[in-house]
Formats: structure tokens, sequence, C-alpha cells
């Protein structure tokens, strides 16, 4: 594609195709693309799945705009949008990834409420973005999040930075009953979620919520119902604020958080929770997840001797080095 500026809602119906910017030019939209046809590629970059420059940058034509200039429509496979920028996006179908992308910021009344939302999806990847500054204050319908979404069925939210969230980063919840019977399989894993409360999940299985960092307030991840009770394992993480070991939400009975071999605030109200967890005071250097080097000795080898995901949150191995037990939290640290 050339580049340039263009006006334009852009529906690519088309099949087995992928678009790129023209080598080292920008592509300039004002409007929005959605991705309907299977096995379509929107790349920013030069050669899929790699986290480059991102030049297909794509802004709504005004703040009213109620289509998000990032849009995956119908339940067609391989649908791909890779290293592109846009103030927010919208899942409006399964077998879709949006990865390597900036999206953000979004502010000010009418258009787009939430930063990323949904309609119920499944296999759904978000993977390795940067989503920062929802500002939605005194306008929000009930609240602002920076993902209000619906996903389920061996879905991912996997090695992204989200930040200044308002309300909640991630907030996925059923509205009916037929919806809730499709809420489990969502790994989050390898996330930073900083300056924000952090999530709030229906799940009714197979959900985990793996080597996260933590540093505002995670009691939203245990919640429960209305429709069934949560169950979701929690596993080398960092809470920096106090954070309770149990569910938050009484309203359903029989709900289950089970933690293990996280890293929770020194003087924490429950203490460390969970098998060979520890409590600490852990500082970040910067707003996309590393640690500060003094916190290093506090996170080092503090993951699960046995289960360690391939990479952390900005792709280096885990575990480092010599080291044969990875760090907790979403760096991998070179310790």
């Amino acid at each position: 594609m050339k580049g340039g500026s263009y006006t334009v809602n852009w529906d690519i119906t088309a099949t087995n195709i992928t678009i790129h910017p023209a080598p080292t030019e920008t592509v300039n939209i004002s409007g929005y693309i959605s991705i309907v046809g299977a096995n379509t590629e929107v790349d920013g970059g030069d050669t899929l799945g790699q986290n480059e420059v991102n030049r297909i940058i794509i802004a709504r034509t005004s703040s009213a705009q109620d289509a998000a200039p990032i849009d995956f429509t119908g339940d067609n496979a391989g649908k791909i949008i890779e290293d592109v920028a846009g103030d927010s996006a919208w899942f409006g179908g399964d077998f879709s990834t949006l990865r390597f992308s900036e999206i953000g910021p979004l502010s000010g009344c009418g258009g787009v409420q939430d930063m990323i939302a949904s309609i119920l999806v499944q296999d759904v990847v978000f993977e390795g973005n940067y989503a920062h500054d929802l500002t939605k204050t005194g306008c929000e319908v009930n609240h602002s999040d920076m993902m209000d979404i619906q996903f389920a069925g061996n879905s991912k939210i996997i090695n992204n930075s989200l930040y200044n969230c308002q309300d909640q980063c991630i907030f996925n919840a059923a509205d009916n009953q037929t919806q809730a019977d499709a809420m489990h399989g969502l790994l989050i894993e390898n996330n930073s979620f900083n300056n924000s409360d952090a999530i709030g999940v229906q799940c009714d299985g197979a959900c985990e919520m793996n080597y996260n960092t933590y540093s505002g307030l995670a009691l939203g991840s245990y919640r429960a119902g209305p429709f069934f009770a949560t169950a979701l394992t929690l596993t080398g993480n960092i809470f920096m604020q106090d954070t309770i070991c149990t569910s938050t939400n009484a309203d359903v009975p029989g709900s289950t958080v089970s933690h293990s071999y996280s890293i929770f605030p020194s003087g924490n109200s429950d203490g460390a929770c969970g098998t060979g967890s520890t409590m600490a005071s852990v500082t970040r250097s910067d707003n996309i997840g590393h640690i500060a080097t003094g916190s290093y000795a506090a996170i080092a080898g503090k993951g699960n001797p046995s289960d360690c995901p391939a990479n952390d949150i900005d792709y280096q191995t885990r575990p480092l080095g010599t080291a044969t037990i990875c760090d907790a939290g979403a760096d991998e640290v070179d310790d």
C-alpha cells in the first residue's frame, strides 16, 4: 500500500491476502479498517510476525465516530492486524489476532466508550500491545475500561503493557446465562498492569492469570457471577498493593481462587497466599512492566519451579542465563 493520507472506512472482505505499507513509507488513515475475510492480514511493518515500527496509523474521523479504527468482523479464521496504531479496537468475531500495536490515547465524551471492546468471541489473541491513557472521567456509562470484553474459548491476553486504564484494565464479563456458559479457557499471562485497578474476570473454569505484574489494586481479579461461580488459578504474579487471597464477590457461592508462587506486598493483610508465595516490596523502573534493579533479589527465582512461560513480556527467554527457575511477574530480570 502506497504511503500517504487516506479518508476511508475500509471493510476488507477479500481472503488470503496480506497488506503492508510500501517499504519505508507510512500510511495514515482517517476512518477505520475492518477485517472480514478469512486469512487476511494487515501488517504495518515489513514482516508478519515481527514487532516493528507501526507504519499504519488509523484515526477516527471525529470524536463522535462510534466505530473503532481497528475492527474485526465475522468468524472467518486467520484475521490478523499487527504493527498499527489507533485509539481503540473492536473484536466482533472469532479467530482474531491483534498484536504488536499501540492502542490509545482515548479521551473525551461521545463515540467509543471503552478502548478495547468485544462481543462474545473465542480463539482471540491480544498480544504484545501497548494500550495506554484512557480518560473518560465524567462521561462514562457505568464504567469505562481499557478492555471491556467477552473473551472465551481458548483466548489469550499475553505480553501486553496496559497503563492508565481509568476504571479497570480488563473487565471480562457475561451479560446473560448463554454467554456465561461459554466463558472458559482464558489465559492472561506476562502482562503489566500499571497505575490502575487490574481485572474483573468471570470464568467457569480453565482460566489462568500467570506471571503478571500489578501495581494497582488487583481486588477485582476474583469476580464471581452473577451467572456462575468463578474458578481462577493465579501463579507467578507480583502484587504491589494489598491483595486478598479469596473471591471478592459473595453473590455466588463456591468461587475458587488458587494462588501459588506469587509475591505479595510486605505486610499484606492476608499474608502470602498459596504454595510457594512470599511477601516483599517490589518497585518498577518504568510504566511498561520492567522491575527496578533494587527489587531483582525479591523476584528472582520465585516463579513455579515446574511451570514457566517460554518468554517474558519482552520475549526474553525464561529463565535467563544459568537460572533454573524463572522469576515472578511479567519481567524476567538478569540477576
